[in-house]
């Protein structure tokens, strides 16, 4: 009796529970239905193009659309509207250098079309710029490009094989500027042509001017390959015998060669080198006739006296001079401004060094860094990593303190180093000294200290300094800006160490090509606008401040642009909100501005519950007010996809291309201002049908599940299994 109660409960449990499952599946299915036709009106407010096309692509210029037929691989260009502007029948193909492309080789409006092995260029309007009679075209100058009238052969199969024949110069429209009769032709740097003919006896290079008339032209002859025969007996004997009075003529030694055999052209590649005999002679000048007395003794060998021999190097304005042993810096008056320590060969001479500015000698114990136009030691220390020398500055250590000065010997910068300091690095590794353009930095072990290089300390004890580049073409220090970080604060200051804005601040940046003025930030995260001395010209009361008509917003899960319509290139603007204003001088609201918001996200949902792949990361376009009109969540297939997007913004409308690279198709929506549409919540209708597809389908099992009949399956499969007992155990009995 208790089993029998026990058993109706559990029975009118489980119808329970399949009624409850059941009602979820008619609402889920009511839901897949709604989302499946919210789907279907969405994707038919798309203008979907006829065919199927892959490598999709916009002109350079964004009004044609540069398509690759998936069926025939052949390309063209279809306009904004669908219609086929370029006959889709072109070969994939870049007659430059052979390669396989997207689509249309492109360069401006002009596309290069390939038929029948022929290369011909068309504008965005098909209109004939260069008739396809080539198999070779490459544009140079304004309306001018190099031809070959060759063809292309195996262009679709292996990516182009050519068969030039000749080479000329064409304009558009196809006339001819220079004959198509050279086996090459290129442009050179100075805009000429260089032309080349080959033949078999000889190559002709010819150079053209850019219109066309010839300049130059260089013709070589090839030379005969010809047979050597040994010569007669007694005519070897004679050149013999004249080649030995040569040598006695010439006193055995080699003209433009010193007496120890050493060329006279040496140096360190910084200026020139000559080497001079004691009497004050050129080795290297021109031998009196035979028979006089040149003054010159002949070669004996290498025991000549060192002190008769003069080497020297040429910089700019000076002369290194090795005299014998001694090695001095003179004026181009032969006066000496240095006598360099010890006793100097040609290999431990010092050097001229930075474009011939400085003098460096160094030695085993010492390293000298001197002025090359003066003489002035710069610097004395014991080795080369005791010293930085910039294009500008040297800096070394002395007597516990870091100094820096300029190539005139001017103290720029002087500081007392640590006890633990080591010159080059601090403690961290940071290098002790950065050199920029217009500033360097120190860096001690307690902060940043910022150098302009006339000498000013801006300020010490720094996090971090941002100078714009820009700054560098303003002839004012107080027009010079440094945007300094201190304990996480920013600050400004100009070139002249005026503080312009305290250290309060959240971030500070500059406004690149525009303005004299300074973005600004609270902790509050409102921004505003400051001149570059400090003054507010627009009150920190904005979520966002620029000039111009471009924003950008970056966060750690979006990318968020916005592209203001209306736009007033010499404006400020100010955006609250999802309103957005242009600001006069003094900060005061002009007018409203109309946008288009484009927002990129990481990954949602969408791509966790499909298995496609998805083309590109979830985008969202919004218009004035936040007003949500469309997404690329769009597939011209039943499963999930998202579509490649081109906005083209007008003053009314935005037109958008949709590229669904799942199916191979081209879409175009037209969005009006102030429209009510759904395509923006197209994603979340994913969601909707997806999720809802995977729940009905648990829940259809479930709702199975619970339908069956558990004790009628239990009781069959009781009584079968006793019969099968029954008659295996007849069967064995009657064996026996």
């Amino acid at each position: 009796m208790k089993g029998r109660i026990s058993e109706q409960i559990s029975l009118k449990k489980r119808k329970m529970y399949r009624r409850t499952v059941f009602h979820w599946l008619l609402f889920l299915a009511v839901i897949l239905l709604l989302s499946r036709l919210a789907l279907f009106l969405n994707q038919n407010r798309v203008n979907w193009l006829e065919g199927r096309y892959t490598k999709v692509t916009l002109s350079q210029s964004g009004e044609r659309i540069v398509v690759v037929d998936s069926k025939t691989g052949l390309a063209g260009a279809l306009d904004l509207d669908g219609k086929e502007v370029i006959p889709v029948d072109s070969e994939v193909f870049d007659p430059w250098d052979g390669s396989l492309i997207n689509g249309l080789r492109q360069e401006g409006n002009l596309f290069w079309v390939i038929k029948d092995n022929k290369v011909g260029i068309v504008n965005e309007d098909n209109k004939v710029v260069i008739p396809q009679n080539y198999g070779y075209l490459e544009k140079t100058y304004e309306d001018q490009f190099i031809a070959g009238n060759g063809q292309i052969s195996d262009s679709i199969t292996s990516g182009g094989v050519y068969t030039y024949q000749k080479y000329g110069v064409i304009r558009e429209n196809g006339g001819e500027l220079i004959p198509l009769e050279y086996d090459s032709m290129k442009t050179l740097d100075d805009g000429r042509y260089e032309g080349i003919i080959k033949e078999d006896t000889r190559t002709i290079t010819r150079t053209f001017f850019s219109s066309g008339n010839m300049q130059t032209e260089k013709i070589e002859e090839k030379e005969e390959p010809k047979d050597e025969e040994e010569p007669e007996a007694d005519t070897k004997a004679e050149a013999e015998t004249d080649s030995a009075e040569q040598e006695e003529t010439e006193g055995g030694s080699a003209v433009g060669e010193t007496q120890n055999g050493e060329t006279g052209n040496e140096g360190d590649g910084s200026g020139s080198a000559s080497v001079e005999t004691g009497n004050g002679d050129n080795v290297g000048e021109e031998k009196p006739p035979v028979g006089e007395d040149s003054g010159i003794e002949d070669y004996d060998g290498p025991g000549i006296d060192s002190d008769i021999l003069h080497y020297y190097v040429t910089g700019d304005s000076t002369r290194l001079h090795l005299g014998g042993n001694v090695c001095t810096l003179e004026d181009e008056y032969e006066n000496v401004l240095v006598t360099f320590e010890g006793n100097r060969v040609k290999e431990n001479m010092p050097q001229f060094s930075n474009r011939n500015q400085l003098v460096i000698d160094e030695g085993e114990d010492f390293y000298r860094v001197y002025n090359a136009s003066s003489g002035v030691m710069l610097c004395d220390v014991k080795k080369e990593a005791d010293c930085i020398v910039t294009d500008r500055f040297i800096v070394y250590e002395q007597a516990a303190e870091y100094i820096v000065k300029n190539y005139k010997n001017t103290e720029i910068f002087r500081t007392e180093k640590g006890t633990d300091d080591h010159f080059l690095n601090s403690k961290e590794e940071q290098a002790r000294f950065i050199f920029q353009n217009a500033y360097f930095v120190y860096q001690s072990d307690g902060g940043r200290t910022l150098i302009t290089n006339s000498g000013v300390v801006v300020a010490e004890g720094l996090d971090s300094i941002l100078f714009n580049d820009e700054n560098n073409d303003k002839e004012k220090a107080e027009e010079q800006i440094f945007i300094c970080e201190k304990n996480e604060k920013y600050g400004a200051f100009n070139a002249a160490g005026d503080k312009i804005l305290d250290f309060i601040y959240e971030n500070a940046e500059f406004f690149n090509g525009h303005v004299n003025a300074l973005r600004i930030k609270q902790e509050s995260g409102k921004e505003g606008i400051v001149d570059y001395t400090g003054k507010v010209i627009i009150p920190l009361e904005y979520d966002s401040v620029g000039y111009g008509n471009y924003i950008e917003e970056a966060g750690n899960a979006s990318i968020v642009e916005y592209q203001l319509i209306n736009s007033r290139l010499d404006s400020y603007y100010g955006k609250q909100g999802s309103r957005i204003y242009y600001l006069d001088e003094e900060g005061n609201k002009t007018e409203e501005v109309q946008y288009v918001k484009t927002t990129e996200n990481g990954r949602d949902l969408n791509d966790y519950l499909t298995l496609n792949k998805t083309p590109e990361t979830p985008k969202e376009y919004s218009t004035t007010g936040n007003i949500l009109v469309m997404d690329n969540a769009y597939s011209g297939s039943a499963g999930f996809g998202r579509s490649r997007i081109y906005e083209n913004v007008e003053q009314n409308k935005i037109r958008f291309l949709l590229i669904d690279e799942n199916s191979s198709k081209i879409g175009v929506f037209e969005y009006y201002f102030g429209d009510f549409t759904f395509m923006g919540y197209q994603h979340w209708i994913w969601y909707i049908w997806m999720l809802g597809s995977r729940i009905f389908l648990l829940l259809l099992l479930a709702w199975i599940v619970l339908k069956l009949p558990y004790e009628e399956i239990a009781d069959r499969f009781y009584f079968f299994r006793k019969d099968f007992t029954r008659k295996k155990m007849t069967k064995k009995k009657n064996g026996k």
